[in-house]
């Protein structure tokens, strides 16, 4: 009950019509220009594939399979499938590694 009360102080206090400081003034510009940007279904989509490209980037360690850097001539020229799912380059090197680790 107390959290709601609060939650009704933080949003009286950005949908006044009288602000008091810059800061309060700032704040309402973020969250009406929030309030509009999450109505915008595109604008919406956009925002969560970047923020899945993103995601991914800051996790390559985590999912990439094998070393991006890491030569292997012995599997050079593979075709995706197996252990390699986007196949190999010239030099044996994983390109699913590579691609997560290049975004």
């Amino acid at each position: 009950m107390e959290a709601s009360k609060e939650k009704m102080g933080l949003v009286a206090w950005l949908t006044t019509h009288t602000v008091s400081s810059p800061f309060q003034a700032w704040s309402q510009q973020v969250y009406f220009g929030c309030k509009e940007f999450i109505r915008q279904p595109l604008a919406m989509f956009g925002f969560i594939v970047i923020a899945l490209l993103l995601a991914i980037a800051l996790a390559a360690p985590l999912l990439a399979p094998y070393d991006p850097l890491q030569q292997n001539l012995a599997t050079r020229l593979l075709p995706p499938g197996g252990d390699h799912l986007f196949g190999t380059d010239e030099l044996g090197r994983d390109l699913l590694s590579r691609v997560i680790y290049g975004s």
